[in-house]
């Protein structure tokens, strides 16, 4: 079997905070019940205030060559929800504030779906996926994951799995495709699978992120923040072709482009010229079109980053990903070398103090 999948890349700094083993017996009580961890929070406020969307639903799709056994499949999705607590996980409410619920079990059926009967329907493959990935859940039912197998044709099929970004993350999505692909080819081949034992589950970072954020360890990172931010624009006013709505929609798009292979290469010499990464070279050009497009010399960009600097949640299935703000203040007409070595030094500080959670920045 090959699964075939786009994998995210996300960078894992490392934390500078240890997990000591204090923290790690943090699992004191057999509860079912922990808090939630404060991007969880956030995130299931937003779904409140927008329910009944997909707008937080994490698709992929992967290419099964070969004859499928649908059976183990199965079966290796149900493991992985059994390995992997986040998949097993609901949400209550407590004393107004949202609360994880470990189940049990919390087993999915792979649902057969056959590409001739969706061309009957007028349904293209691409439609269809782009309705299941659509389709919003329900966070108080675990799993809040789906499956589909759509057969192309008997030796091809596509395999669709849809997760909440509750439970979930980029990099989640690579060890969900990775831990699949090596028990169903396991057990097709009639050998053990051998998957790294878990030390810890997604509720023991939940409970010790909102213990270490009571720490004092946690007032130089929120005085960065603080002065980073302060007076930060709220609103980039691009020249739209047409007036902002008074409510977000959520009616965006994206443009997809390849830089031709010369330009790539000019990119990387002038990353490696100038001691910086091809990724700050390439916010350093976003934000000097943002500048431009705008005339606004004072910019916030946000990008994701892993969050995953320690090794004992490196296998979890969960949402770690935090939010870096680089708020990037050119001052006067800067050469190219002056522009790049100031944003390097703002993601250097910005990673320095990635502990905290934006969730906690925001507030």
């Amino acid at each position: 079997m090959v699964l075939a999948a786009c994998h995210h890349a996300m960078r894992c700094i490392k934390n500078r905070t240890s997990w000591t083993e204090n923290q790690k017996r943090f699992r004191v009580m057999s509860a079912d019940q922990f808090s939630t961890s404060f991007a969880q929070q956030r995130l299931w406020f937003l779904e409140q205030y927008e329910p009944g969307t997909g707008l937080y639903n994490i698709p992929a799709a992967c290419r099964i060559n070969g004859v499928l056994r649908l059976d183990i499949l199965e079966r290796s999705l149900n493991a992985i929800i059994e390995r992997h607590e986040a998949l097993r996980t609901s949400f209550s409410v407590d004393k107004d504030l949202p609360v994880q619920v470990i189940m049990r079990e919390a087993p999915v059926l792979i649902r057969p779906v056959k590409l001739a009967a969706l061309l009957e329907r007028n349904l293209t493959l691409q439609q269809f996926m782009d309705d299941e990935a659509a389709s919003p859940f329900d966070l108080t039912q675990a799993p809040l994951i789906r499956a589909t197998a759509i057969e192309v044709r008997a030796d091809e099929h596509v395999l669709l799995l849809t997760l909440h970004h509750i439970v979930a993350d980029g990099w989640s999505m690579s060890v969900l495709l990775d831990e699949l692909s090596r028990l169903y080819n396991a057990e097709l081949n009639g050998v053990a699978a051998d998957l790294q034992a878990l030390e810890i589950h997604y509720a023991d970072y939940a409970v010790w992120q909102r213990e270490w954020l009571q720490e004092e360890v946690v007032q130089p990172q929120l005085d960065y923040w603080e002065t980073q931010l302060k007076d930060a624009p709220s609103v980039l006013e691009l020249p739209t072709d047409r007036p902002r709505p008074a409510r977000l929609d959520y009616a965006g798009n994206r443009v997809h482009f390849t830089l031709p292979a010369e330009l790539g290469a000019q990119l990387q010499e002038l990353s490696q010229r100038h001691h910086v990464t091809l990724f700050t070279t390439l916010i350093c050009a976003f934000n000097t079109l943002l500048l431009r497009l705008s005339n606004q010399p004072d910019i916030c960009i946000g990008y994701p980053v892993a969050n995953r600097g320690r090794a004992e949640i490196q296998p979890l299935i969960g949402f770690f990903v935090n939010t870096l703000a680089l708020r990037i203040r050119p001052e006067g007409s800067l050469s190219v070398a002056a522009l790049l070595e100031q944003v390097k030094a703002v993601m250097l500080a910005a990673h320095a103090h990635q502990d905290l959670p934006f969730e906690q920045v925001v507030e």
